[in-house]
């Protein structure tokens, strides 16, 4: 009874280790990599767009603070430009 179970974890330790290389093995892949870098870039990318859209929106809603910031950046500009 107790080498039924001794042969089952065996089976089951080198299952996990094949299973454990096999994953290794994917996640280490040139693809992977790229296709990890790939997809990191796209949602910076559609993180900037989403800030610029939401940035643009609050300068629509209120167009008098955003002349009075613009303002005041063109002034800072001009008594300080380095």
């Amino acid at each position: 009874m107790a080498d039924v179970s001794l042969l089952e974890r065996e089976r089951e330790v080198e299952h996990s280790r094949t299973k454990l290389t096999q994953d290794l093995a994917i996640l280490c892949s040139p693809d992977t990599f790229a296709a990890f870098t790939d997809d990191l870039k796209q949602e910076a990318l559609n993180t900037k767009d989403a800030f610029w859209e939401e940035l643009k929106a609050r300068a629509a809603a209120n167009p008098a603070a955003t002349i009075a910031i613009g303002a005041g950046l063109a002034w800072r500009l001009f008594q300080r430009p380095h």
